[in-house]
């Protein structure tokens, strides 16, 4: 009797045992965590599962938003505008497992071929996360994605700028003949020809290091470096409609005329005027 009794609460326990076994191992299996619940979730994953929400949702380690991701890597389809399109979402179900990949991509609703493929391709791309947790532990976590795609943005078109002297080239030639003082010790050697000066135009438009690249006499480049100094401030350059700093270089002439050449001492000119 007591051996019957014994095996009856043997099975009994055994019984217990592996209805909690199995109790576990079904809530192991179909336990789904999730970010949030909703009805779309409802409809897909409720039956036959237990849905948990998550304490913490998955998010890039760097902190960087889903929508900063998908404006920086999206690659619309060719001769596709989203303008056209009625609705510019894909809803997608994926799985952030608990090491940080994206699995089980689906398209639970999408709107092209193009743009559905093009939704999955950027989530499958996406950099390794960190994944949800639940009581502090990492757990994989079922995302329902509405994945909107940004309005493709334009870029303004703007033409390149140079910087130029305020007024024009006519106006700058003008500068320059009036502020141009021939050197003598130029006059003596009759030197005369062409100085190329470089200098930066800065944002602001104002002249800084100006140097001369070639040059033909000391007392010549001296004076195309001081005259170039004494310039106001140009209209500086211009890049997508923001100002810039830019190189310029600049040809400077210095021609004698033969009034000047009969004003150097001991020229023919001179001695036959004196005369």
């Amino acid at each position: 009797m007591k051996r019957l009794v014994g095996y009856v609460l043997l099975k009994y326990f055994v019984i217990i045992f592996i209805c909690i076994s199995f109790s576990e191992n079904i809530k192991a299996q179909d336990t789904i965590y999730v970010i949030q619940t909703n009805k779309i979730l409802d409809s897909l994953v409720r039956s036959g599962h237990v849905v948990i929400k998550v304490d913490q949702p998955p998010v890039f380690e760097n902190g960087k938003k889903m929508k900063e991701y998908i404006e920086e890597n999206v690659r619309y389809p060719d001769g596709v505008n989203t303008d056209s399109l009625a609705s510019k979402t894909v809803f997608l179900k994926y799985t952030i497992t608990d090491r940080g990949n994206a699995e089980d991509i689906l398209v639970a609703k999408g709107l092209t071929p193009e743009f559905d493929a093009e939704a999955i391709r950027l989530i499958s791309s996406m950099p390794q996360m960190v994944p949800g947790k639940k009581d502090k532990k990492d757990v994989s976590t079922v995302v329902f994605h509405g994945l909107r795609f940004p309005k493709i943005k334009i870029k303004e078109e703007y033409e390149d700028k140079k910087p130029q002297f305020v007024g024009g080239e006519k106006v700058m030639q003008l500068y320059i003949a009036n502020k141009l003082k021939y050197p003598k010790e130029a006059l003596k050697r009759k030197a005369e020809g062409r100085v190329i000066v470089r200098f930066i135009v800065d944002k602001t438009g104002e002249l800084k290091d100006i140097e001369v690249v070639k040059g033909i006499d000391y007392s010549l480049n001296t004076e195309a470096v001081r005259v170039v100094k004494g310039m106001p401030n140009w209209e500086p350059g211009m890049t997508e409609g923001k100002p810039v700093s830019v190189h310029f270089t600049l040809p400077i002439v210095f021609r004698l005329r033969k009034d000047m050449i009969q004003d150097i001492p001991g020229s023919r000119s001179n001695k036959l005027k004196q005369r």
